[in-house]
């Protein structure tokens, strides 16, 4: 997790001047696997904020890791839960918590 922070900030540092507000950083995080946990770049403001819209909860990745974000990064998460047959034709139930850790100045840049 650190290091996926890591790598966000020096994507951060490394945008060209004038990408600023056109271009924002976000770890897209899955919780309790973080397997399939990705840093990105986004383009599109829109694509960014299908991440981002889902109705939050209170849950903290960094908190239940001990870890400390920096401060030009936003943290939310919300609960996906779905449904799906298993080998046996019996239905399971399945949830995991997902977090989204973005840039500060993607706020900043709507206003």
């Amino acid at each position: 997790m650190e290091q996926l922070i890591k790598a966000a900030q020096h994507l951060v540092a490394a945008r060209p001047a004038e990408e600023q507000g056109k271009s924002w950083v976000a770890m897209l995080l899955g919780y309790p696997s973080l397997w399939s946990s990705e840093v990105t770049v986004f383009f599109e403001r829109d694509y960014l904020n299908r991440f981002i819209a889902p109705p939050h909860n209170d849950a903290s990745i960094c908190q239940q890791l001990g870890i400390t974000l920096p401060a030009n990064f936003i943290e939310c998460a919300y609960l996906v839960q779905w449904q799906d047959e298993d080998d046996d034709g019996q239905l399971q139930h399945y949830s995991e918590q997902r977090f989204v850790i973005y840039e500060a100045s993607f706020a900043l840049d709507a206003v």
